[in-house]
């Protein structure tokens, strides 16, 4: 783990790629060839001000899926279980 730490944004496999692309174009959005998609590991006591902003990012994406998700686990149980709450 440490060496992926380490090592930064590694680019995307292209058969991972490649899906992306097929994914791209069932949806009918026009993407360039040659698009640029890498990953990296993220670690909150290794981090760059960068990294700490990715962080963040990512964490607040997190949160509020996880807020839809409850929220929607919520209505189902009021629409469905009543007698519960």
């Amino acid at each position: 783990m440490q060496k992926l730490l380490i090592r930064g944004a590694e680019k995307l496999p292209d058969s991972l790629l490649n899906d992306i692309k097929k994914k791209h174009e069932e949806r009918g959005l026009n993407i360039s060839n040659n698009i640029d998609v890498r990953w990296t590991l993220l670690s909150g006591k290794i981090a760059s001000p960068e990294n700490k902003l990715l962080l963040s990012r990512a964490l607040s994406i997190f949160q509020v899926s996880t807020a839809h998700a409850l929220w929607n686990i919520s209505l189902a149980i009021d629409r469905y279980c009543p007698c519960i709450m």
